[in-house]
């Protein structure tokens, strides 16, 4: 599991050198809105489903330094590695709600039966 993490980070970090990729416009700084309070700083936070860490690590949210951009530190929530957490904390079963998921599949299965 920790090598397969470790390459999904190294697949996903190579996109950042692709300027049209959509999860490189994310370390473009966005306009605050007029009643901000400026104290705040701006700070990038990409979440993704997959599971994913730099080291191969089983942390969900951590900061990855940046260089390429204004912001100094990218912070990062992998949903799958916070749902296996999840799963060794308690023993219980986790249930999502999702609602169309059942409809989607069937799409799908309909979709690639065709051929």
């Amino acid at each position: 599991m920790s090598q397969f993490v470790a390459e999904e980070w190294k697949g996903l970090w190579q996109r950042f050198d692709d300027p049209r990729d959509p999860v490189t416009k994310l370390l473009t700084p966005m306009k605050r809105p007029r009643k901000a309070d400026l104290s705040f700083p701006l700070e990038p936070l990409l979440i993704f489903w997959t599971a994913l860490h730099p080291r191969g690590l089983g942390e969900w949210f951590f900061s990855y330094p940046v260089t390429h951009t204004t912001f100094a530190r990218v912070f990062v929530f992998s949903m799958s590695l916070y749902l296996r957490d999840l799963r060794k904390q308690s023993r219980d079963t986790i249930e999502l709600e999702m609602p169309f998921a059942s409809k989607r599949l069937l799409w799908l299965s309909q979709l690639f039966s065709l051929g």
